[in-house]
C-alpha cells in the first residue's frame, strides 16, 4: 500500500469536513469535525490474505479508536509491518477498544490539527 497516499486521502477528507460550513437556516451555521480510521489490505508485508471484509473493517475500526484516543478531528491508520502475522491480526481483532496495539503493527497518527471555531 502507498502509505503516503492513504495519509493524503484521510487528511483531505478530514480537512474537507472541518472546512465546510453547514447552513442550518435562520442565520445559524454549523461546523463539523470527524475522526477517521483506516487500514490497508492485504495487511502487512507478508500479504496476509484470506481475511474477510468484516475483519478488515474491524481493523479500520481499531484505527478509528486510535484516532479518537489522539484527540478530536484526527485520523489514524493501522498498518501491518514485516512482523505482522495472522496470529497478531487475530490478537488485535480480539482486543478491547483502548487496548495497546501489538508491536507488529504501525499506527499512523498525524500531529494535532487546528479545529475551526464558530
Amino acid at each position: 500500500a502507498d502509505l503516503e497516499g492513504l495519509e493524503v486521502i484521510a487528511e483531505r477528507l478530514r480537512r474537507a469536513i472541518a472546512d465546510s460550513v453547514y447552513e442550518l437556516g435562520d442565520g445559524q451555521v454549523a461546523r463539523l469535525t470527524c475522526s477517521i480510521g483506516f487500514t490497508s489490505y492485504p495487511v502487512g508485508a507478508r500479504e496476509i490474505l484470506g481475511m474477510t471484509l468484516e475483519q478488515v473493517l474491524a481493523l479500520a475500526d481499531k484505527a478509528l479508536y486510535e484516532a479518537k484516543r489522539a484527540g478530536r478531528n484526527r485520523w489514524a491508520g493501522l498498518i501491518g509491518t514485516m512482523a505482522t502475522t495472522f496470529e497478531s491480526v487475530q490478537q488485535l481483532l480480539q482486543s478491547e477498544p483502548g487496548d495497546p496495539v501489538p508491536r507488529e503493527f504501525r499506527v499512523l497518527v498525524p500531529p494535532p490539527q487546528d479545529t475551526p471555531s464558530t
